[in-house]
Formats: structure tokens, C-alpha cells, sequence
């Protein structure tokens, strides 16, 4: 019993020790012509996982899995790709992978026959997501036969989201059939912005209408965009939530810097959360409650996984990098990372989907704008030691009950006749 006790004390508190060690991994640089070493290692991970089945492991999953893998990783690898242009070996790598991934995310809306008749093409979602990395890619420059042809989708299908949001009577488009979420038309109209950036003022009218008519039709407990709107007038059905309130606000960063910002400090006020010294993101606004959704991964004690995994885009686009960096090392602390041949993955592989979540996030970057830089005023020179006060505790608590066990139950001396 005393080395079985001793065994499990072991167990314990290595599960303790190695989320503190974890939140001294080295910060991620994300400087012009540098990329941090981890975001490659994320990316050769789905790399790995999408030659080998993944992408279909995930499909079984969720209802979209395949689609959401394809667009991560390969809009990941976009905006390395626009870090590492001088290192000519990865900016050639980058680029092939980028362009099989476009091929991939084609054929997987190709499964979903159900949008091909919606206004926008494949519907916001679908629609909206590949031409962003279409636009995105576009912009690095290329000007060979296969950017040429991604060249020709991507304003063909520009044009017909414009149109799509010039007749609708709501700023909302449909993802699926009579179902409108903020979270993707966001995307599509994006695309318009990236269209102008790249081409020159066409949208610019369909762009500002847009947002003003999304400002009237924002989530009235909040101030922040829903997440489920009615499709045909574009009302609240559902409030804000935070998952989908980082896309939001990393597309909206495009289309208006203010209001962008706006809305960002309302999330900030919003979401975040302590617990036992780490720090997360609520699913939910502040004071509400609920048991998420099939978009918002597990929800533990009101703390959101997905909601957390994105978290750092917004805050990476307004240059907060000391939330995003306690964020990210939170992330490390629980999410045991293993990096193994070059590959790194979370929770031991289980679900690259949240992988491909957590890269995009991280790599986040501004295409078309320059945004004002938002920090906290609040110092947080020494977060860690209010979690390593807990963990100490813990070990204390564990090893003093086994040696109270261990004590207790001693070797009894046996009683010899005489």
C-alpha cells in the first residue's frame, strides 16, 4: 500500500509540475520576416495529420470538420507565408501547401450540395472562408498561371456577394437554407475589402452600407454582434458569444478600424476570466450562463475551449500582446503540448481541429488596415504565482494526506505467544 500511495502521489503531482513549467514557454514572435519556430512545428503537426486522413476523422465530428481543417490550416500557412517571403526554401513550401489546401476546400463544399442554390456563392460560410484565403493569398504577390486562375474565382466571386448583399433586405446572407449567422457573412464581406485593397475601390459602397446597417442589428444586453440572427430580418436570436465574437472582430478589423476597436474593448470588458490564476475566455458575456454549443467545444465552469483557443486573434490584431501572451501560456499550461520530429500537438493529437484553431489564432495578422493598439492599464508582472500558490498547495494537500495514510496504517507489531 505504501509504495501503491507513494505510485499515485508521484502521478499527481507530475500532473501538478507540468502545467507550471509550461508557462515559461518562450513567447511567439510574430515580428515582419521572422516566425516563431512552435507556429511551425503547429503547422507541420496538421501538415501530417491532413496527409493522413485527418481532415475526414474530423468530418465525423463536427458538421463541417473537413471544411473548418482546410480553411485553418491553409490560411495559417497564408499568413506565415507573408512573414517568410526572404526565406525562399519555406516561402516555396508555404505556397505549395497553400494552394493544395485552396484545391481541398473547393471539393469539400463540392459535399454540401445544399448551398449551391443560396445568393452568395456556397453561402457566407463556405463562400465567405475560401475566397478569403483566396484574397489572401492573392495577395503575396504571385503572378503565375495557378494565381492567375485564383485570380479569376476570386473576383468572379466577389461580385457575386456583392450583389448577393446589394439585393437582400437584411445585411445577414444565409449560411445554409433559412439559418443566418454574423460569424460568416463577416468573412464574405471581408472579401469585398480585400477585393479593394487589392484592386482598387469597387465594393467601397457596399462595404459601408454593411456596416451600418449590422450597427442597428446589434445584440441589445451586449452592444456586440449575436451569434444567431433571423435570416430574413437579421434580429437578434441568440446573444453574443465569444467563439465566434474573435472571428468576428479579426474580420471586422478590415472593414472599420474604430468600430472594430469598439467592439473589442466591449469583448474585453466582456470575456475574459481569471481561474486559479490562469487566464481564459467565458463562452458567455459576464453574468450569463449556459451549457454551449456544437460551435463552442466543452464550456467547464463557464470557461469556453474554443472561445479560449481563438481568443488571441483579436488580441494579437490590436497589438495586446501581454493578454494574448498570458492567454497563450494558459494554453500551454493545460493543453500538455508535445512536440515530437518537429510536430507539435495539443492534448496528445486527440482533436487537430482545435490545433488548427489555435495556430490560426496565433498567427493572426492585419491585411488591409492599420489598427490603434489596445492594452490593458491593469500590470500583470507576476500572474504566475497565483497559480503556482495553488499548485503548491495541492502538492502539500496530496503528499500530507499520503503520509497521514502511510502513518496511520503503519506495519503493526505482531503480538508473539510466550
Amino acid at each position: 500500500m505504501r509504495y501503491g500511495l507513494i505510485l499515485i502521489g508521484s502521478l499527481l503531482s507530475l500532473l501538478i509540475l507540468i502545467p507550471n513549467i509550461n508557462l515559461y514557454q518562450p513567447a511567439f514572435s510574430l515580428k515582419q520576416d521572422t516566425i516563431s519556430p512552435a507556429i511551425l512545428n503547429q503547422l507541420r503537426y496538421l501538415d501530417h495529420v491532413i496527409a493522413n486522413g485527418g481532415a475526414m476523422r474530423m468530418q465525423a465530428l463536427f458538421p463541417e470538420g473537413a471544411f473548418l481543417l482546410y480553411s485553418l490550416h491553409t490560411i495559417s500557412w497564408i499568413q506565415v507565408a507573408h512573414r517568410v517571403k526572404n526565406d525562399r526554401q519555406l516561402f516555396a513550401q508555404a505556397v505549395h501547401t497553400i494552394e493544395q489546401g485552396l484545391a481541398d476546400m473547393e471539393n469539400e463544399i463540392r459535399n454540401f450540395s445544399q448551398v449551391a442554390t443560396l445568393p452568395a456563392p456556397g453561402g457566407v460560410f463556405f463562400g465567405g472562408w475560401l475566397n478569403w484565403a483566396r484574397g489572401t493569398y492573392l495577395a503575396l504577390g504571385l503572378t503565375d498561371s495557378s494565381a492567375k486562375s485564383i485570380e479569376s474565382l476570386f473576383k468572379n466571386d466577389c461580385g457575386r456577394i456583392a450583389a448577393a448583399y446589394e439585393s437582400s433586405s437584411t445585411p445577414y446572407l444565409e449560411s445554409y437554407e433559412s439559418m443566418a449567422w454574423p460569424s460568416d457573412n463577416v468573412v464574405a464581406v471581408a472579401c469585398l475589402r480585400m477585393h479593394d485593397f487589392l484592386y482598387g475601390a469597387t465594393y467601397s459602397a457596399v462595404i459601408k452600407k454593411w456596416v451600418d446597417d449590422v450597427k442597428q442589428r446589434l445584440d441589445g444586453k451586449t452592444g456586440m454582434f449575436p451569434y444567431q440572427v433571423d435570416d430574413l430580418t437579421g434580429d437578434c436570436i441568440e446573444g453574443a458569444q465569444a467563439n465566434t465574437q474573435a472571428i468576428i472582430l479579426y474580420f471586422l478589423a478590415e472593414l472599420d478600424p474604430d468600430f472594430a476597436a469598439q467592439q473589442y474593448r466591449l469583448y474585453c470588458n466582456n470575456f475574459p476570466a481569471d481561474i486559479l490564476g490562469l487566464h481564459f475566455i467565458r463562452h458567455y458575456p459576464k453574468g450569463d450562463k449556459g451549457i454551449g454549443n456544437i460551435d463552442s467545444g466543452p464550456v467547464v465552469f463557464g470557461i469556453g475551449s474554443a472561445a479560449t483557443m481563438v481568443g488571441q486573434a483579436p488580441m494579437r490584431m490590436f497589438n495586446d500582446i501581454e493578454r494574448a501572451s498570458r492567454v497563450d501560456h494558459s494554453i500551454d499550461a493545460l493543453g500538455f503540448p508535445i512536440t515530437w520530429g518537429n510536430k507539435t500537438r495539443y492534448a496528445f493529437g486527440l482533436m487537430p481541429i482545435a490545433d488548427a484553431f489555435l495556430v490560426w489564432s496565433r498567427s493572426a495578422r492585419v491585411y488591409t488596415q492599420k489598427l490603434p493598439v489596445i492594452k490593458e492599464e491593469k500590470q500583470h508582472a507576476f500572474w504566475r504565482l497565483k497559480f503556482h500558490g495553488f499548485s503548491a498547495f495541492a502538492l502539500l494537500a496530496i503528499w500530507g494526506v499520503i503520509f497521514f495514510i502511510i502513518i496511520k496504517h503503519g506495519p503493526a507489531r505482531r503480538m508473539m505467544p510466550e
